[in-house]
């Protein structure tokens, strides 16, 4: 009998020895795992007979094949699709247009003697026309006209004299319009055309947050594979070692010292560890098919796990973790940018305020012809224009009601950004103060485990002694799985707490030396 005990001893303590694996160290950011030269990703995988996914090559692979990624990069290069609709308006436009008219006048009409009886015509025009951003307008156009006029004429004693016939004219102006005071020499064009550009920019900082809270989900879906399959390991121990002790109960019944009913007891409590260790199973398949879904990988694919947690202490002061995020937060730019795009509102309600003051410019040449239009450019005939064109509404209840919103966005948005700064650094503050704390309790968890794994081996071996019984066994053993399971559920929230901290300073992709910037830059056209 005291054979058969100690040999369970063994084999418990043989099983609740395995060294876990959340007690790696986490490889640093800077030591990077590449994809093969000359290799595709698809490739690569097809002649890994397991593949190997360390926190660097998830990032590469997220990067090349996350399907809500390559949705972001294609909203990263839509986002300046209104500011290139603005900016058209600066685009060099060509007209042309083109008329015919046959007008008949009866000869009893006493204007026929000087319009004729019927006038044919014929009419042209093309141009180019260019809106510049100074407010100015230029236009350049040709112009032609034919007309054949028949049945004009008076009779005189000399002889009748024809007043009709053919004739061709050509003309070549130059026009230009500068708006002065409203518009004063493009301002407001160039003001909008800011705002637009800013707002294009913020829209490019929301991508990047989105692709930073991506990368986020993807490593703590990388992470819960890790806990699932220590959880699952945890609860084959914690099977196992049930069983074994059902059995022994078996034994002891067959030899009269333990009841029937004790032997129930241990039979439901080894179901109810089957059933824990079957649902947990199901967890890791969910977690491993988790993270080839994020991938966008084959869920067929095998795959082990690299390094995993971090077990070192946070190495972030306070001042340096403020310092980034009020530099690099892309919500405190976006809101900055906010108040900026709300004072050039400001500025160009105030110049709407302004009446319409226009001049006008023109010159140009006209030449006629009685044989052809290519006759119509010999001599140079100039022809000068100038004037204004004043508008302005009585009242201008429009514009001041402008104005108004405009002074309140821009105290509204001073005021949004006040709060989100102070928001950022009570942020800042309590994740860094997070990771403080959480390191402790990891380590202090930590050693919790060793306590109770030391409690249990030595109840374990006084258990074959006869000093304990196999209730206070199992109480032992039920008290080290948990501690074990405190102990990985401190690192990870540890963890958790440091991606946080970073993704409260905006450097998630900095720490992995991922240059963001350039991946993107690369998307825009």
């Amino acid at each position: 009998m005291r054979c058969s005990t100690y040999g369970l001893g063994a084999v418990l303590l043989a099983l609740l020895v395995i060294s876990p694996l959340y007690g790696q160290e986490s490889e640093s950011p800077v030591e990077k795992t590449s994809l093969r030269e000359g290799e595709g990703l698809a490739g690569q995988i097809k002649k890994d007979e397991k593949l190997k996914l360390t926190l660097d090559r998830v990032l590469q692979y997220l990067l090349m094949q996350n399907l809500d990624i390559k949705k972001a990069f294609l909203e990263y290069r839509a986002s300046d699709t209104d500011l290139r609709k603005y900016q058209a308006l600066y685009d060099t436009y060509a007209y042309g247009k083109g008329g015919y008219a046959v007008v008949e006048t009866p000869p009893e009409n006493p204007m026929s003697t000087f319009q004729g009886t019927e006038t044919t015509q014929k009419n042209y025009e093309v141009g180019l026309s260019r809106r510049f951003n100074t407010g100015t307008t230029l236009q350049l156009s040709l112009a032609g006209l034919y007309q054949n006029i028949k049945g004009a004429g008076i009779d005189t004693p000399f002889g009748p004299i024809n007043m009709g016939g053919e004739g061709y004219q050509s003309a070549v102006m130059v026009k230009l319009s500068q708006e002065i005071l409203k518009n004063s020499f493009g301002q407001n064009d160039r003001l909008n055309e800011r705002m637009i550009a800013n707002a294009a920019e913020m829209r490019r900082r929301a991508v990047k947050l989105y692709l930073s809270n991506l990368l986020v989900q993807a490593l703590v879906g990388y992470w819960n594979v890790a806990v699932a399959e220590e959880t699952l390991a945890t609860t084959r121990i914690n099977l196992e070692s049930t069983t074994n002790i059902r059995n022994l109960m078996g034994r002891k019944l067959a030899l009269g010292l333990a009841e029937r009913e004790e032997l129930l007891d241990w039979n439901g409590k080894v179901l109810q560890s089957k059933n824990y260790f079957d649902l947990t199973g199901k967890a890791v398949y969910d977690a491993r098919l988790a993270v080839l879904r994020i991938l966008n990988l084959d869920g067929t694919i095998d795959f082990e796990l690299g390094q995993t947690f971090s077990t070192k202490p946070p190495d972030i002061a306070l001042e340096q973790a403020m310092s980034d995020a009020l530099l690099k937060r892309a919500d405190l730019a976006n809101q900055r940018t906010l108040v900026q795009n709300a004072e050039l509102e400001y500025q160009a309600a105030a110049l709407n305020e302004l009446p319409s003051l226009k001049i006008n410019l023109g010159a140009g040449t006209v030449d006629y012809n009685a044989d052809s239009y290519g006759k119509t450019f010999n001599d140079v005939n100039r022809q000068y224009s100038a004037g204004f064109e004043v508008t302005y509404p009585l009242g201008n209840s429009e514009a001041d009601s402008r104005m108004r919103n405009a002074r309140v966005s821009y105290q509204k948005a001073a005021l949004d950004l006040q709060k989100l700064e102070k928001e950022v650094r009570d942020e800042v503050d309590s994740a860094v103060k997070q990771c403080e704390v959480l390191y402790r309790v990891y380590v202090q968890t930590s050693e919790a485990r060793e306590y109770q794994m030391n409690y249990y081996n030595g109840v374990l071996r006084k258990f074959g002694q006869g000093r304990y019984s196999a209730i206070q066994l199992k109480l032992a053993l039920d008290g080290y799985i948990q501690a074990r399971q405190a102990e990985l559920k401190s690192l990870v929230d540890y963890n958790v707490s440091l991606l946080q901290r970073d993704l409260a300073r905006n450097v998630i992709f900095e720490n992995y030396g991922i240059d963001l910037d350039s991946v993107l830059g690369r998307m825009k056209n």
